[in-house]
């Protein structure tokens, strides 16, 4: 029986050899050693690896800062990069062959570095979650807290300062403008990358993952189903460490927003945070975000191949918190309680926004917390308060608007609460099979690169150089 597809030449999207079930172990025990190694994800690629050479031969192993590939001895090899592995419903997906994301990430590369512990990156030059130093010798436990604390009045200046230099300062990385079929359209490839500023770059990443292929395939790989938490956990851990050394600050940590205490109310919708907007137009006022250009902002079928420019506004931070009449409050600590008491267990087949228990289904807010029944008129949870908030914080282009990155710290600290107390007999919950493409937990989350699991993302906060005061 077909059980997964590999891509063995180019161009990618052309040509795939079938394999048969017997192989299925040695990939998943590849899988988990190399999702063990490398956890750092450099998204989406390192300017070196999106060249016309880098592309075609497959390899993505750039020089670390001492010039060496993958850092040299004692920090990485070039090694294979086996394809994530499907699951056995994968035949059910209609543009298997034609979604560049589906058997990540062979379509662009077959090798990429792999480093020894604790060195991690796309070259072996950064480290693991939670080490710093030359050396990455050195273990610290950051303390996330809450933004509206008076006492983290100096967090606030200094994250809200980051912020403005992440839009100010060019990454590291370059992304796609085009699909990769595109690229082939003329027969030969052309590469179609874009540099871009640091704080663009991951409103283009969470747009990349949650683009639907066409029309008629809605796909997800961030939301609506149990990578929903693993997906974001991981994003915010790569923004914090982006954030880190774009301002030297090691010891910064993304603060959170505690949404459940505030009702009709935002706080953080002030000038002194994130800014007030104007209640006719829901534009910013006189905060420092009010000239931001939201990018990534247009829903597109990545089929009609063009991904987004990350570098080409799309129309201002719109803002409307409370005004939506159907969500004109948030969450509240009710709502969570009751979730984290009737589900200890992570969640249940079919795994998706269908899903009638389970924790997950309940936070992403598809749960109606009082009845425990699915809702299908309410959004909850997570969902809610993106509605609260209406026009930029809409799903796929929320990042734009800076207030997602202590909403979605908040949402990681309220799962970190129900992983402690759960634990492994919880965490048993998320699916090794049954789940969407990319949403099984020893597939590899779409599309971050070098690769990592739905799997590495279910420890304790700890684990990662973290943990919520």
């Amino acid at each position: 029986r077909i059980s997964y597809l590999s891509l063995v030449d180019r161009p990618r999207r052309c040509r795939f050899r079938f394999h048969n079930r017997s192989t299925d172990m040695s990939v998943l025990s590849f899988v988990l050693i190399f999702s063990a190694i490398v956890v750092v994800v450099s998204a989406q690629y390192p300017k070196s690896c999106v060249t016309k050479d880098a592309l075609e031969s497959g390899t993505c192993c750039p020089a670390a800062a001492n010039g060496d590939q993958c850092g040299g001895e004692g920090r990485g090899e070039c090694a294979y990069l086996t394809p994530s592995p499907l699951p056995a419903t994968f035949h059910e997906y209609k543009y298997l062959k034609e979604d560049e994301r589906m058997l990540w990430p062979s379509r662009f590369f077959d090798y990429a570095c792999r480093c020894e512990w604790p060195f991690a990156g796309a070259a072996c030059d950064e480290c693991e979650w939670g080490y710093y130093g030359a050396d990455c010798d050195t273990f610290k436990v950051l303390q996330r807290r809450d933004l509206l604390d008076p006492a983290n009045d100096d967090l606030a200046r200094r994250f809200l300062l980051y912020l403005t230099w992440a839009r100010g300062n060019e990454s590291d990385y370059a992304v796609a403008v085009t699909s990769l079929d595109k690229m082939w359209e003329s027969g030969t490839l052309v590469p179609t990358y874009t540099t871009t500023n640091v704080y663009n770059l991951f409103s283009w990443l969470h747009q990349y993952t949650g683009m639907d292929y066409a029309e008629d395939a809605v796909v997800n790989y961030a939301h609506g189903g149990p990578a929903f938490i693993t997906y974001h956990r991981y994003f915010s851990l790569k923004f914090e460490r982006e954030l880190q050394k774009l301002s030297g600050d090691e010891d910064f940590a993304l603060p959170y927003w505690n949404m459940l205490s505030e009702g009709r109310h935002c706080s953080i919708c002030e000038d002194r945070y994130f800014g007030a907007s104007d209640a006719d137009t829901g534009f910013l006022v006189d905060s420092v975000f009010r000239s931001w250009d939201a990018t990534c902002n247009i829903i597109r079928y990545l089929s009609d191949g063009f991904v987004c420019d990350p570098n080409v506004g799309e129309g201002p931070i719109v803002r409307r918190p409370g005004e939506s009449e159907a969500y004109p409050t948030l969450p509240t600590p009710d709502d969570y309680n009751l979730i984290v008491d009737e589900y200890g267990v992570f969640d249940t087949p079919p795994y998706d926004q269908y899903s009638e228990s389970g924790f997950r289904n309940a936070m992403e807010g598809r749960i109606d917390p009082y009845t425990m029944t699915l809702s299908d008129d309410k959004d909850w949870m997570h969902a809610q308060g993106h509605s609260f908030f209406g026009e930029s914080s809409t799903l796929m282009k929320s990042p734009a608007d800076p207030i997602f990155y202590v909403f979605h710290s908040f949402f990681d600290q309220l799962w970190e609460t129900w992983v402690k107390r759960y634990g492994e007999n919880g965490t048993a919950g998320f699916p090794t099979e049954g789940a969407a493409l990319g949403h099984n937990r020893y597939e590899y989350m779409i599309p971050y690169f070098p690769v990592v699991t739905n799997d590495a993302m279910l420890k304790t906060s700890r684990y990662y150089g973290y943990e919520y005061v």
